[in-house]
């Protein structure tokens, strides 16, 4: 789950998301905590990609870079055990 930012409205959807992802036992990641922790310093129009588009950022996208990669590496035998 990748937030466009660390808003609490944000972060209030997340965790209804979350909770219905781990009733249905799905695998998921939720990068909110670590958005909210490492860019909360930072106004939400400077995580933009630009000032008229307001999709993820360098920023963020480097964060969502970052731990994607380090949960598939800690999950690969789940997810690339096949090939």
């Amino acid at each position: 789950m990748t937030p466009e930012n660390y808003s609490d409205y944000v972060g209030q959807k997340f965790n209804l998301l979350e909770a219905r992802l781990k009733e249905l036992q799905a695998c998921y990641l939720n990068l909110f905590p670590i958005v909210k922790n490492k860019l909360s310093k930072i106004p939400f129009r400077q995580l933009w990609a630009n000032p008229a588009d307001g999709h993820p950022g360098d920023k963020l996208t480097d964060i969502y870079a970052e731990y994607i990669y380090k949960y598939l590496l800690e999950h690969k035998d789940k997810y690339f055990s096949k090939m």
